[in-house]
């Protein structure tokens, strides 16, 4: 049974080792997307701005719109609505909504705000264009992308939800991805790592409109989710900085990676759960360790290790003497 454990110390030492030398390339690498799907997709994008110029306009029941169930954007300006409301109700509306249907059902397309402005005035009709091209919920999600990253309307945590969704169910590049956002591939990877937030906390810096990627890039890289939390509240009540959170990060990390002698065992019990804590220690907080305290922390461990073989072999060896 102990043989087992050392061999698993072993390879989780090891495995830790491998994590922390691994390159941010290396964990993002992935397969080149399908040909004729990215082609496909494509043509769909191309499509956007003037597509509509000779479409014909339809009025529609409010009511029988069904919203894009993967609408990127989820924060919307109550006061701007409000005031494009009123100026529906002075001027008309001047710009039709656009419409797929897909189905047999009637899906928003873009306009959403212009449908919320005209549902605030108790309208049950709004005028619109029905686009053919968009024939599956799959080119409804990227045209709506395309839409608003045209208009560069999206909040810091729409914009990583949408590379989330485009990376890990579309397949997409990351070089693609930049290209359809029209952002840098920096500016992917990091919102790509934004995306790693608790699911619950990317709610909310996409709901309270938190835009400051550089910080949210940061606090996304800690492990313990109520450590997010306190950053993320952090980030709402106050000007909280990159630095900041940088240098709140290495005195955490200090805290937890001082350099420590090994120590020596008197039980096996003891040694087992010891070396046991340290490593799952290790593991759950390996993302804010420096190079130098990860090392230290490793060399500890192995003398450790060694310890509690040596341990382990005078114990054998005492009750093979009895």
């Amino acid at each position: 049974m102990n043989e087992e454990l050392l061999k698993k110390w072993n390879e989780e030492l090891a495995a830790l080792v491998a994590k922390k030398n691994q390159t941010k390339m290396d964990k993002i690498r992935i397969k080149e997307i399908e040909k004729k799907l990215q082609n496909k997709k494509d043509n769909i994008i191309n499509e956007v701005g003037g597509v509509f110029a000779q479409k014909q306009i339809t009025v529609f029941n409010v009511n029988e719109l069904t919203l894009n169930p993967k609408q990127p954007r989820k924060w919307f300006d109550e006061r701007a609505i409000a005031d494009l409301s009123e100026s529906i109700k002075r001027y008309g509306q001047l710009e039709p909504i656009v419409v797929a249907d897909i189905a047999g059902k009637k899906y928003l397309v873009s306009g959403e705000r212009r449908l919320r402005a005209v549902k605030l005035l108790g309208q049950n009709r709004i005028d619109g264009v029905i686009n053919d091209s968009i024939r599956t919920l799959d080119d409804l999600y990227l045209f709506a992308i395309a839409e608003n990253a045209d208009r560069e309307n999206l909040n810091c945590g729409e914009v990583s939800q949408i590379v989330k969704n485009l990376r890990e169910e579309n397949n997409f590049t990351f070089e693609k991805i930049g290209q359809l956002l029209n952002i840098s591939k920096t500016a992917v990877f990091r919102h790509y790592q934004i995306s790693k937030l608790a699911p619950e906390l990317l709610d909310i810096v996409i709901l309270k409109n938190i835009n400051k990627p550089n910080v949210l890039e940061e606090i996304s890289k800690i492990d313990d989710i109520d450590e997010q939390k306190r950053y993320i509240e952090l980030a709402l009540t106050t000007e909280i900085s990159l630095s900041d959170v940088i240098k709140r990060k290495l005195s955490r990390s200090k805290s937890v990676a001082k350099e420590k002698k090994p120590i020596r065992f008197t039980t096996i019990g003891e040694g087992v759960v010891h070396i046991s804590n340290e490593l799952l220690s290790l593991e759950k907080n390996i993302d804010n360790l420096s190079k130098r305290d990860f090392n230290n922390y490793i060399n500890r461990l192995v003398s450790e290790i060694k310890e509690f073989k040596k341990l382990k072999n005078a114990h054998s060896l005492r009750e093979q003497n009895n």
